[in-house]
């Protein structure tokens, strides 16, 4: 996404900047509604936005106050998700249909936030840690496949890569990058 994308995408999300952060997610009553319309307004792709903008400034900060900043905006980034896990949960209780995507749920929020957390972000590029973050990787694309393949196969449109789990995109990036013959 361009700037002016972002920036679009992140007033759509989380109204203008003169609202302040994200604005608790109402029920509506229609689960895929609520499920997949909060679902398609990636938090991610705000999560990564802040990062970027974050790597861009020129700050001068100690380390504690890098810390800081970098959990306040995995805090917008937390309620984003809370309202997308309490959605979930509360269709879980109503009919089992949606226990499989509130836990999927449950899941990728648990891997997007761990993979954004400071403990990673500072653990640096070491053997152990690159793995780890490799595994979130896999688990928040196995995860995001299946609540995907829900919102698509209730009519929303979706990325035709969000449908597939870890090993079949890394197939298909080997075969557009020319990797394997």
């Amino acid at each position: 996404f361009s700037i002016n994308q972002m920036r679009t995408i992140n007033e759509f999300i989380f109204g203008s900047p003169s609202d302040g952060a994200y604005v608790e997610y109402e029920i509506t009553g229609n689960p895929e509604e609520d499920i997949c319309t909060l679902w398609v307004k990636s938090g991610t792709e705000e999560m990564k936005f802040w990062n970027r903008s974050f790597e861009s400034i020129d700050m001068d900060l100690t380390l504690s106050e890098e810390r800081e900043y970098r959990e306040e905006i995995l805090d917008e980034l937390r309620l984003y998700y809370y309202d997308l896990n309490k959605i979930a949960s509360y269709y879980k209780e109503q009919s089992y249909k949606y226990v499989d995507v509130a836990s999927n749920i449950n899941q990728y929020t648990e891997y997007v936030l761990t993979s954004h957390s400071w403990e990673v972000y500072m653990s640096g590029q070491s053997k152990e840690n690159n793995e780890r973050t490799s595994e979130l990787y896999r688990g928040m694309l196995n995860s995001g496949r299946e609540v995907s393949q829900f919102c698509y196969d209730n009519g929303f449109e979706v990325g035709p890569t969000s449908l597939m789990n870890a090993d079949e995109l890394s197939e298909f990036y080997d075969q557009v990058m020319g990797l394997e013959d």
